[in-house]
């Protein structure tokens, strides 16, 4: 126990410039924005801890999060798993109704992500 409190004065103490700051390459940076673009462009109704919302209050909840959290948010994946994939409060997974499908915010992210990233240059497959 005692071990725990020196823990816990030691991190409190600490300066937070000290810590491990991760940060988005300006690529990432720009899928990240892709995805939450997409999100609030979307017809679809995001359902978090059971309560649903129109695509616009869903997306400036997920960009309130990651405004909050960015330090540990190096990569679109990352923005998916950490900030669009469930409540940090309750755990409960965030999900998707598009067209009267229900989906994982998860998966359908990461369906987009793909997606976008298939059609940015370079990454067009080559003709054989």
């Amino acid at each position: 126990m005692q071990k725990v409190l020196k823990y816990l004065l030691i991190s409190l103490l600490l300066p937070i410039g000290w810590l491990p700051v991760s940060q988005a390459t300006p690529t990432s940076e720009k899928e990240i924005q892709h995805l939450l673009e997409f999100i609030s462009q979307s017809d679809c109704i995001f359902i978090r801890n059971n309560s649903e919302y129109p695509a616009k209050e869903a997306r400036e909840h997920l960009q309130t999060k990651y405004d909050y959290a960015r330090r540990w948010v190096d990569s679109a994946e990352q923005f998916i798993e950490r900030i669009a994939s469930k409540s940090s409060i309750s755990g409960k997974r965030y999900q998707v109704r598009c067209r009267g499908q229900l989906f994982y915010s998860r998966d359908w992210l990461q369906q987009e992500l793909t997606r976008y990233r298939a059609r940015q240059p370079g990454n067009q497959p080559v003709a054989q």
